[in-house]
């Protein structure tokens, strides 16, 4: 199987203030895209939408935690 760039990141992060600093560093530094989730409630929908080469979830979320989500 071939390598496959990570370009496309799907973030789902309820805190504002790291959403922020990791957003920047993913886009600013990693040259990548990102599509920030605030509610893990619409993460599903989000993902399938933005079609994401990797998701990124925040373990401890209000409503679903990241490891209930999948």
């Amino acid at each position: 199987m071939p390598d496959r760039a990570l370009n496309r990141i799907c973030y789902v992060e309820d805190d504002e203030d790291i959403q922020r600093i990791v957003s920047m560093a993913l886009e600013r530094i990693g040259k990548m895209t990102v599509s920030v989730v605030s509610d893990p409630t619409k993460a599903i929908d989000a993902m399938l939408a933005f079609k994401p080469d990797l998701v990124m979830l925040d373990w401890m979320m209000p409503m679903i935690d990241g490891p209930t989500l999948f």
